[in-house]
C-alpha cells in the first residue's frame, strides 16, 4: 500500500482498503481547553485504551469527571496515567469502578 500524500493535513482521508488493525479512533473525553479532566481514548484495532483519567479541580461531583459514558459499548483494555496529578488520576477509582477488567498503568 502507498503512503497518501497531501498538501493540507486536513485533507487527509484514510484509504478504503485500510486493514481495520491499522485504523485508530480517537475520543477526547475530559476538558481540552483548560487544564483538568485528562483524559483521552483510543481504540487501535479492537484494543481500548484510555490515557490519563483526570478530575476537573473547579467542579464538584460528577461535573468534574470525564465523560465516562462515551465509553459505553467500546473496548477498554489498559488505562495508562501519565503522572500522578489531580488533573490525571482523580477519577480513576470511577474509571476502574466501570471498566474492572482494565489493566491500569502507571509511571
Amino acid at each position: 500500500m502507498q503512503p497518501t500524500s497531501t498538501t493540507d493535513p486536513a485533507d487527509a482521508v484514510p484509504p478504503a482498503d485500510l486493514p481495520a488493525s491499522l485504523r485508530v479512533r480517537y475520543l477526547n473525553l475530559g476538558d481540552d481547553d483548560v487544564i483538568g479532566a485528562s483524559c483521552h481514548y483510543l481504540e487501535l484495532a479492537d484494543t481500548g485504551i484510555v490515557l490519563d483519567a483526570g478530575m476537573d479541580p473547579e467542579e464538584d461531583g460528577f461535573r468534574a469527571l470525564p465523560s465516562f459514558k462515551l465509553l459505553d459499548g467500546r473496548p477498554v483494555e489498559h488505562v495508562i496515567v501519565t503522572h500522578a496529578h489531580h488533573d490525571h488520576l482523580g477519577a480513576l477509582p470511577v474509571l476502574v469502578q466501570r471498566f474492572p477488567q482494565a489493566r491500569v498503568h502507571v509511571s
